[in-house]
């Protein structure tokens, strides 16, 4: 434990002692500007224990008195296996494309904090912080800080914001994509029972896993080696992910039925007004 910029440094090292900050945790990511998915608790651990059983952390929590006010969550990659070796990096791979510092209010003490905690104790140590916003105030408190930095532009997100119900969108886009839309659907329903289904409900969440992976196992994906049963991991941590999530009420998977069999899905997440579109997958 450690003091930087008049904030309380806590250091966890394990993901078993990261319960015991949970309740604080799950506090501030619904309190900090910017929060995503990818920094919450259930996301975080679910791949902890999925893709870093075992392996050391620095998850750096920042208190103010007795308020959490921030958490840097750092992996201790001392192998390089995700970055550089003696690195600290925030847990992203192809599942988790994103990952940030969480600060409640103005980052810049609390990434003073981070910075004069690691100066103590990991000064020969890097700092990857991987696929996050560059123009979100976090990475620009780090640059203020004066520290040797690169910064590296990877590929965008695809971000859609919506404004109203689904009509108002509709009606936003291009007449011809209108008219496809339509059209499409007509002869869908035409030829077969369909049927859009919504699971959000933590008691139908398992059943809609199951429809789920069977469309995955149905799909282009499987033969490519990219659906949920073909990547290792993949199916365990996608069904902790809707587990958790359906208990907090996050849960939103989308089914189409064609006479009655499942044929297409959504699966996604929504936190803090943002639909997290995660997975899809149809059976050809």
């Amino acid at each position: 434990m450690s003091t930087g910029a008049g904030l309380r440094v806590e250091e966890i090292t394990s993901a078993e002692a990261l319960s015991g900050h949970r309740a604080k945790w799950e506090d501030l990511a619904e309190r900090a500007p910017g929060a995503e998915l990818f920094e919450t608790y259930p996301w975080i651990t679910a791949w902890l224990d999925t893709y870093w059983k075992g392996r050391p952390l620095a998850f750096l929590f920042l208190y103010d008195g007795d308020d959490l006010v921030g958490l840097a969550p750092l992996l201790d990659d001392r192998e390089g296996s995700i970055g550089c070796p003696r690195s600290l990096v925030t847990p992203v791979n192809p599942h988790a494309r994103r990952c940030a510092l969480l600060a409640f209010r103005d980052p810049g003490p609390v990434v003073e904090a981070v910075l004069a905690h690691l100066e103590r104790t990991r000064r020969r140590s890097r700092v990857r912080l991987r696929c996050c916003d560059a123009a979100s105030p976090a990475v620009a408190a780090f640059e203020a800080c004066g520290s040797r930095h690169v910064m590296r532009v990877k590929e965008g997100t695809p971000i859609i914001r919506l404004e109203g119900d689904w009509d108002d969108y509709l009606r936003s886009r291009d007449r011809r994509v209108r008219h496809q839309l339509s059209r499409k659907r007509k002869r869908l329903e035409a030829e077969w029972d369909a049927k859009w289904v919504s699971v959000a409900d933590a008691a139908q969440a398992d059943r809609a896993l199951t429809e789920v992976l069977g469309i995955e196992r149905r799909s282009w994906k499987d033969r490519e080696g990219t659906s949920l049963l073909s990547e290792p991991g993949a199916r365990a941590f996608y069904t902790r992910v809707a587990r958790d999530c359906a208990a907090r009420g996050w849960l939103r998977i989308e089914l189409l039925h064609l006479d009655g069999e499942p044929v297409a899905h959504l699966f996604g997440v929504v936190f803090r007004g943002t639909y997290y579109a995660l997975k899809t997958s149809y059976d050809e």
